[in-house]
């Protein structure tokens, strides 16, 4: 079956999320934190409720990574902290409200780290559709997962990504670039995605290998090389007006 481009792809961008604010004393952050917009690169400014969605989730996964390295004696990571987050039922309903309010996608929620030599992607495990309904509906199986609406959009939208580093370029070329890669690459990656996905215990988040870490072994930008960057305050009022 030909795979089609899902045109939604189109208008999202790659962000680094930048949170030196939250660290003290000269400290750094332990790795970097990637999401997505959805967006035209024309569109200069994020919506409100993109930018509150990512302070809840950066404010929270800060908050459950010290709690976590105050019980364990150590500084347990970014990514250990993002397992704490989005592995609790309070933060998947917190998720949950502000995408039905403010109507987000499931890539916009998502986060990609890098930490050291590691690289993970972190997507909640709720359906979209359903939550802006109000209603939190996990996917109960992998596979259940893999045949959703989001993933094929976040398959999709990373595929456009690696092939069309330059999203200024006419719809049209985007296109081409795609079918061209996906023709190349497309089956390869996507073996590579699934294989390395993986439910949390309580079906809340889906933890797998970066997508750009797949891309990279096939000779296209990391997502460091792409991406825009935002920064995200300690305060919220600072954040939604920056």
């Amino acid at each position: 079956m030909t795979q089609k481009l899902d045109t939604r792809s189109r208008h999202y961008n790659v962000l680094k999320l930048i949170i030196d604010d939250f660290y003290e004393g000269g400290t750094k952050p332990e790795g970097e934190i990637y999401t997505f917009s959805r967006r035209t690169r024309r569109e200069s400014s994020l919506s409100a409720g993109w930018r509150l969605i990512h302070w809840t989730e950066i404010m929270g996964l800060m908050t459950d990574k010290y709690l976590k390295s105050e019980r364990e004696g150590k500084n347990c990571g970014l990514l250990d902290g993002a397992r704490e987050f989005f592995g609790n039922y309070d933060n998947a309903f917190r998720l949950m409200s502000l995408v039905e309010k403010y109507n987000l996608s499931l890539p916009e929620t998502s986060f990609v780290i890098r930490e050291k030599n590691k690289s993970r992607i972190f997507i909640p495990n709720f359906s979209i559709s359903c939550a802006k309904e109000g209603i939190l509906k996990k996917r109960e199986n992998i596979d259940e997962f893999f045949n959703s609406d989001s993933y094929d959009l976040i398959r999709n939208l990373v595929q456009v990504f690696a092939a069309n580093p330059d999203l200024s370029v006419p719809h049209v070329v985007q296109s081409q670039n795609f079918f061209n890669w996906v023709g190349k690459y497309g089956a390869l990656a996507r073996k590579i995605l699934r294989r390395s996905m993986r439910f949390d215990p309580n079906l809340l988040y889906v933890e797998g290998v970066s997508p750009d870490k797949v891309l990279c072994t096939l000779g296209h930008k990391p997502f460091s090389d792409i991406a825009e960057e935002y920064y995200i305050k300690r305060h919220l009022e600072a954040t939604v007006k920056s």
